[in-house]
């Protein structure tokens, strides 16, 4: 199988199927991966100082936010934004500052590829 198979030949939110051998699911997953990256564009990653400050020069910001934890990481704070035509991540392990005019959708996760 080729890595840039369409989204719908994933085996991934199948629920109840299976892959037939092993090295399958890693192939469909992969080629599920390239075709969001390249639907998303590039995604650029920021201190969560930088972040903070790119956010305060945006009239009506608005900001993906989720909070996660592990047990090797702790509590995780992930934020996601879009600036130009270009999509900015954070993480931090405090909540960010944010302005009070910025909007903020509270997700139950952010993946970054």
């Amino acid at each position: 199988m080729a890595l840039t198979a369409p989204l719908s030949d994933s085996l991934a939110g199948q629920p109840g199927r299976q892959p037939a051998y092993k090295g399958q699911y890693n192939l469909t997953n992969a080629a599920a991966i390239v075709q969001a990256i390249g639907a998303s564009g590039a995604i650029v990653r920021l201190e969560p100082s930088a972040f903070e400050r790119l956010v305060g020069r945006i009239d009506e910001a608005l900001v993906v936010r989720s909070e996660g934890s592990s047990m090797l990481r702790g509590v995780r704070y992930s934020y996601l934004t879009g600036y130009r035509g270009l999509v900015f991540y954070s993480e931090s392990r405090t909540p960010l500052a944010l302005p009070g005019r910025t909007e903020i959708l509270e997700a139950k996760s952010i993946w970054v590829p």
